[in-house]
């Protein structure tokens, strides 16, 4: 398992970075969701400014074989939030993208990397293999700080 590091948004405004990844299909939803919090005044247009340039960061870090802005190409199909449901509960990964090489989970954190979230993402690649899909890489990002790490 690898980490990337870059300087990423903080604190709260990680928060609203990783709302604006759950509701988006494509990098243009991503921006239009900024925009929309800045107009209603949720984000001033300092921190506007300052996740814009943030979030740009996290685009262009390594994930794979690409950056992870490609998680946000539209090439592949992808669902946010999708309950997996299984005997035991419902588990909720942040991002799924369907690759030739299997489903890939994305899971956004907020705070520092911790061996649970690994073992998270290693529990929705598992479920996935379960329902009989081919499970692809896993990666957390961890939006206040800036990191991806790949989880196998």
């Amino acid at each position: 398992m690898g980490a990337a590091q870059g300087r990423g948004p903080g604190g709260q405004a990680g928060l609203a970075v990783h709302r604006c990844l759950e509701k988006a299909q494509n990098e243009e939803d991503i921006q239009k969701e900024l925009s929309r919090l800045a107009e209603k005044g949720i984000l001033s247009a300092q921190e506007y400014d300052e996740l814009r340039a943030g979030l740009s960061r996290v685009m262009e870090l390594p994930a794979g074989e690409g950056q992870v802005r490609d998680f946000f190409s539209g090439v592949y199909p992808s669902l946010n939030e999708a309950v997996l449901l299984t005997g035991s509960g419902d588990y909720r990964p942040d991002r799924l993208l369907f690759t030739p090489r299997g489903v890939v989970v994305i899971d956004y954190k907020t705070g520092s990397p911790r061996e649970e979230d690994r073992r998270q993402v290693q529990t929705y690649r598992t479920l996935l293999e379960e329902a009989g899909y081919q499970a692809g890489e896993g990666y957390l990002l961890y939006l206040s700080k800036g990191i991806i790490e790949r989880v196998l």
